[in-house]
């Protein structure tokens, strides 16, 4: 299962980057109603995931590795940047954020109903790696 917030993102870069007609193509080549609302903590089955992105792949004539690669950077530049701005704003710098994920997401599982976010174990090499 992923959250919807992962669908929403994909909306967001197809919308914004390749314009809303070419998403509501997206919708129904998936036979999806363009109204169908995508919520941020809602569950999705990982395979309706992947369908929406391969659909993207599809329409937009693009990879799968393509879409990662945009899908990625939009993330992390853009979408994560609105809806998570709270969290990159608390830690000084990337290291004290990648350190904290595990923390964040583990506190999100007391608040989320069912949530099963990713867990992350870190092991630093040395002094100097920042």
């Amino acid at each position: 299962m992923m959250k919807g917030v992962i669908a929403m993102c994909l909306k967001d870069l197809v919308v914004n980057k390749f314009g809303a007609d070419k998403w509501a193509e997206c919708l129904k080549n998936i036979g999806e109603a363009q109204d169908t609302p995508i919520l941020a903590t809602s569950d999705m089955h990982d395979e309706v995931v992947m369908k929406m992105f391969q659909t993207a792949c599809k329409t937009l004539g693009i990879s799968l590795q393509q879409i990662a690669d945009s899908f990625g950077e939009y993330w992390v530049c853009n979408f994560s940047q609105k809806i998570y701005g709270t969290f990159y704003r608390k830690y000084g710098n990337a290291k004290e954020f990648l350190l904290a994920m595990d923390r964040v997401h583990v506190d999100m599982t007391t608040s989320l109903k069912d949530s099963t976010p990713p867990r992350f174990d870190y092991k630093w090499k040395d002094k100097r790696t920042r």
